[in-house]
């Protein structure tokens, strides 16, 4: 995962969550009560790494258009990817939103300690798909408002956000306009996200295990995508340097990313 290196876990590796607990086994950063299944990560602590500062760079050089990502660790954002530049799929733990007029806030703090993980508050509700509370607590303050606020995980068996957090329906389409798709880190087994590669002209797959749309790819990598991120960087600041010593200029294609 692209997360990995600044302390998270990924699910699906070698020495994934996910496919440790199919071996019986776990890792130093996953609670041992075995029905709990939340990762021990201070996520406010956590730093962006090298592949999520290489795609802001990018995307400042006007070389990357829009990111995907299926990650809720905020990362993407510290790196400086604006959020209108961004769908995350799968909700934020700094976000919550107003179930009433959908304005998301931002925290400095992770949202889901009071949704998740509450369940004697008053403002408790179970959610009837996923089984978890969604409430934080809080309302809305924009005037003549004050609807409830509800944290952005999307946790299984939830449907994704149409429109909180860049959407899947912006998603949707960047996905069709670009020209490449850069996938990093990414199994591409969680459906719908794991679709939204194959709409783009050209693929790029950067991941250490073999993905289902590896026969798809214009270029696979099997790699970090740290070192990866850090080779393709190199390449472009080299490439600037000596085009801006040619009196010849190109623009630059549509570009998205997914993680």
């Amino acid at each position: 995962g692209i997360s990995t290196s600044s302390g998270i876990p990924d699910y699906r590796g070698t020495q994934g969550v996910d496919t440790l607990a199919g071996l019986g086994q776990t890792t130093d950063k996953v609670t041992k009560d075995e029905d709990d299944d939340d990762v021990d990560v201070d996520y406010t602590k956590l730093v962006p790494t090298v592949a999520h500062r290489g795609l802001s760079e990018m995307m400042s050089r006007d070389l990357l258009h829009y990111v995907i990502t299926q990650n809720c660790d905020d990362l993407h954002a510290k790196s400086g990817i604006p959020p209108k530049a961004m769908s995350e799929m799968h909700g934020n733990v700094f976000v919550e939103y107003c179930e009433k007029c959908f304005h998301e806030y931002r925290r400095t703090y992770c949202v889901d300690l009071y949704s998740t993980d509450c369940y004697n508050e008053a403002w408790y509700v179970r959610c009837r798909t996923c089984g978890h509370n969604h409430y934080t607590g809080r309302k809305c303050s924009h005037k003549g408002c004050k609807g409830k606020l509800k944290d952005t995980i999307v946790n299984f068996g939830d449907d994704l956000h149409e429109k909180v957090l860049g959407g899947l329906d912006e998603a949707i389409k960047q996905a069709r306009q670009a020209d490449v798709i850069m996938c990093l880190g990414s199994s591409l087994t969680v459906t719908p996200a794991s679709d939204l590669p194959t709409m783009a002209a050209d693929l790029v797959i950067c991941n250490l295990q073999e993905t289902q749309h590896d026969k798809l790819a214009k270029v696979r990598l099997y790699a970090q995508c740290d070192i990866f991120m850090d080779m393709l960087l190199q390449h472009f600041r080299s490439s600037s340097s000596l085009s801006s010593s040619s009196p010849t200029s190109s623009s630059s294609s549509s570009s998205s990313s997914s993680t």
